[in-house]
């Protein structure tokens, strides 16, 4: 069975409500084709943080990451989630 909030969520940035800045923003981006390596999505729950981003990587056909920071809060839980991942740049 699909939850409420699945089965409503938007799948296009026109249909989000309230989050005007941050989808002219994104758009914005997608339209330039400059994009940052990483975007952190940020607030309070219910305020699309998971829509936009879920809109966001669709739209660059790109693989969307979640992280629970409350379930994810030490590196062993990072490094679990992602597995050791070494860097040239270290």
């Amino acid at each position: 069975m699909e939850s409420l909030a699945s089965k409503y969520r938007p799948k296009t940035f026109k249909d989000v409500v309230g989050q005007e800045n941050i989808i002219k923003i994104l758009t914005n981006q997608i339209e330039t084709g400059s994009f940052k390596q990483g975007y952190l999505f940020t607030g309070g729950a219910g305020t699309g943080k998971t829509t936009c981003a879920r809109i966001f990587g669709a739209d660059l056909d790109a693989e969307v990451v979640e992280i629970d920071a409350a379930s994810n809060n030490g590196v062993d839980n990072v490094r679990e989630k992602f597995g050791n991942v070494s860097s040239s740049n270290q």
